[in-house]
């Protein structure tokens, strides 16, 4: 019993450190010149779309209320540039949560003004995509239920590894492939981090755990011998 305590207790906390993350506003993407927020939409106008079956092509005016950053609960006017292309466009409908870009004027601060359509400061703003972070968070509470319900400390432990894979590849492989780290000793190592945390925390440190990871190791080693020979 002590030990599914602690293994739940550590689950939590990575869990609600992920949360803390996705829900910071920028997430370390804002620049000098973008702002990146999320918004609301509650007015669409399609005038300027040109529709050929299910494709459209041009950009879609939106008017949309800003949730976070600096300017948040402003409303402003938006677009989102479709290309033809459904598996990337964006295509908004009222009461769609969406992802915003404000491209901002050089020389200018950020705080806003009063009023509405185009801000002091804020040349253009564009619509990234759709905000996914409800549901992407009502479908990782389901399955972990679902998993904790049908395995028990098994699957609080296999939630452990899971969440503890995300933050390594989130505060340590990103970051590092960012900082132009040379990809293939810095993979070498997180995949074998990542063996780690998730063989025995599966398996336990038991033969079995210690025979998956060496054979994981093994294999590991070979693989990236044969991409510096003929890679």
């Amino acid at each position: 019993m002590k030990k599914t305590l602690i293994w739940a207790f550590l689950f939590a906390l990575l869990a609600g450190f992920s949360v803390i993350l996705s829900f910071r506003p920028d997430s370390g993407a804002s620049t000098k010149q973008v702002e990146r927020c999320r918004g609301v939409v509650f007015e669409t106008d399609d005038s300027l779309l040109i529709q050929s079956s299910l494709v459209r092509i041009g950009p879609q005016r939106l008017r949309v209320k800003v949730l976070s950053g600096r300017y948040k609960n402003l409303e402003l006017d938006a677009v989102s540039q479709l290309n033809g292309r459904p598996q990337w466009d964006t295509w908004c409908q009222p009461g769609d949560r969406v992802r915003l870009n404000l491209l901002l004027e050089s020389g200018t601060g950020l705080e806003p003004a009063s009023g509405s359509g185009r801000m002091p400061g804020i040349q253009k703003a564009m619509v990234d995509s759709l905000d996914r972070t409800r549901p992407l968070i009502l479908l990782g509470v389901s399955f972990s239920l679902i998993l904790i319900l049908f395995a028990s400390f098994t699957g609080v432990r296999a939630l452990f590894s899971f969440a503890a894979s995300g933050a390594v590849i989130w505060l340590v492989l990103l970051p590092g492939l960012n900082r132009a780290v040379p990809p293939l000793p810095l993979i070498f190592g997180i995949i074998i981090l990542l063996s780690m945390l998730i063989l025995f925390a599966i398996a336990g440190w038991s033969r079995k755990g210690v025979a998956a990871f060496l054979g994981t190791v093994c294999g590991l080693l070979l693989a990236s011998l044969f991409t510096l020979i003929f890679g």
